[in-house]
């Protein structure tokens, strides 16, 4: 198992992935999530690239297949489906957010909160519905990282 997820800049804890996430780039796979309902490797691609990951597409490494690389580590890993999988979009939470998701009749709910707000500042919340229970998570932590990045 890779350790490149669990590696933390002490110099900017709240932006685990993102030393370089693009709003733009968030804000352009936000949208990408309401269209479809599975697995999507092109857009697991454009999510791990808009948290400033480097991404290797199958095509570019037919023998190696899909891969990326944390801006804080060395070692590729196998990319991630965030998109179908609940557990792979958790991982893509703010740092120090919990998470949930509830499914039920019509489409799945995702949230993602901040545990421990700045002193003087209300905890940060967001909520999303989208088709299947990971890609409403996965939308929720999306927004969880942009509204990190604007308040930073």
């Amino acid at each position: 198992m890779s350790t490149a997820l669990a590696l933390r800049p002490l110099s900017a804890p709240i932006l685990p992935f993102g030393l370089r996430a693009s709003p733009a780039l968030l804000d352009a796979a936000i949208g990408a999530l309401d269209h479809g309902h599975g697995t999507d490797r092109a857009l697991d691609a454009a999510i791990y690239e808009a948290l400033g990951w480097q991404v290797e597409r199958g095509a570019a490494r037919r023998r190696l297949g899909w891969r990326c690389r944390s801006p804080l580590s060395t070692a590729w890993e196998a990319l991630p489906s965030p998109t179908g999988c609940v557990e792979a979009a958790a991982r893509l939470r703010p740092w120090g957010w919990a998470w949930g998701v509830a499914e039920g009749d019509g489409p799945a709910r995702g949230w993602v909160r901040e545990l421990r707000p700045r002193p003087g500042r209300e905890a940060r919340f967001n909520e999303c519905n989208r088709l299947t229970p990971a890609r409403a998570l996965l939308a929720a932590a999306l927004f969880g990282h942009r509204s990190v990045i604007l308040r930073s």
